[in-house]
């Protein structure tokens, strides 16, 4: 634990002040800075000496910390973080061969996650399952994928079969799915990301082919459009392009966080790209560098903050979890901290901090 300071950062500002004789302006540098709180997450007891095999982390409406820690021989846990100590419980599914893939918090403080349970050789049953005060409430699904829950606190599951299809299923009873098929003519697909609007509309961002979609609900259909093309420049590079997260800001508009990658020599060079895909306006450039790392991945990377925008991504060639944030379309970026690999962002309201919890680390702006 402890705490990281961010750079100072100075920005010009004016004090207008109204006077009898008149209005009078003083020119002056504003400089802002802020403190990363940064607080381990131990261990389940028992396991200190096992790797986390899988960690997986959201915050409910109150701001408390859920997390899934995996330990070799599937030994899986719930965790929560009380503010002061944490709590363990040790998941019901023990087959080896079981496993979780998503966390989602209702808006009641309720974990619920999907995953698949081994049902015998060499197959699998996808599963949702929610933790209600009586336990864990289990259901068979058609497959898993991102896990969302809507404004009557209903999940809402989009999920890819074959990497050739894109479906949404709402839960409209317990027990009861209505599925729907969103995008079946463009394949494959891959790096799919989700949100949900205040009418409780899906849209979607996902990569096929090297080029990134947008797609979204209608009340009868869906809307598909290429929002960035693959390209080869006059040096015979190929551009390929694929999304990281989906934000809407408060007027409802749907923002992309993308990445944006081309080979250079041995390395590649990857731009991370901010635009306002629901008005198609001018790309902002967010951060670029050249690597030899694997491909920039996203999930819950894109926040507001009352109009200001954040993001968090992992740099692969200084191996730190880094932050953006955007100011009258100009972004500037810091570190939050070393060694983290991935994080999953969240504002918590009412006081509208910036968590990211990542690995064995959660870390409060």
């Amino acid at each position: 634990g402890g705490t990281l300071p961010e750079p100072v950062h100075a920005y010009s500002a004016a004090l207008t002040v109204n006077t009898p004789y008149g209005a009078a302006s003083y020119p002056f540098s504003l400089n802002i800075s802020a403190w990363w709180h940064i607080e381990e997450i131990p261990k389940v007891p028992g396991h200190e000496d096992d790797e986390i095999e899988l960690a997986l982390y959201d915050y409910g409406p109150d701001g408390s910390l859920w997390g899934i820690h995996c330990y070799p021989g599937k030994y899986m846990y719930l965790i929560r973080w009380l503010g002061e100590t944490f709590e363990y419980e040790q998941l019901p599914w023990d087959n080896v061969y079981d496993y979780i893939t998503y966390l989602e918090v209702d808006r009641e403080g309720r974990p619920a996650v999907l995953g698949e349970l081994y049902t015998g050789i060499l197959q699998w049953t996808p599963f949702f399952a929610i933790r209600t005060p009586e336990g864990w409430e289990k259901e068979d699904i058609a497959g898993t994928g991102q896990l969302l829950f809507d404004s009557a606190n209903q999940p809402v599951i989009v999920y890819t079969l074959d990497s050739s299809a894109i479906w949404v299923a709402r839960r409209t009873a317990p027990g009861e799915w209505e599925r729907k098929c969103a995008v079946s003519d463009v394949s494959p697909v891959s790096y799919v990301t989700v949100a949900l609007d205040d009418e409780d509309r899906v849209h979607m961002a996902f990569s096929s082919s090297d080029r990134m979609y947008y797609i979204r609900e209608t009340a009868d259909t869906w809307q598909l459009k290429t929002t960035a093309d693959f390209y080869m420049d006059h040096d015979g590079a190929l551009h390929k392009f694929h999304p990281l997260d989906l934000g809407l800001s408060a007027e409802g508009t749907v923002r992309a966080l993308f990445a944006e990658r081309f080979p250079v020599g041995a390395a590649y060079s990857d731009t991370i790209w901010f635009s306002d895909i629901t008005e198609g306006l001018a790309w902002e450039l967010v951060d670029s560098y050249v690597s030899e790392a694997g491909l920039l991945q996203g999930m819950e990377q894109l926040a507001d903050i009352d109009g200001l925008v954040i993001a968090t991504f992992r740099h692969p060639l200084e191996s730190v979890q880094k932050i953006a944030w955007r100011l009258s379309g100009i972004w500037e970026v810091g570190t939050i901290a070393p060694d983290v690999y991935g994080g999953e962002l969240k504002v918590i309201p009412p006081d509208g901090y910036a968590v990211v919890a990542s690995g064995a680390l959660a870390v409060y702006w």
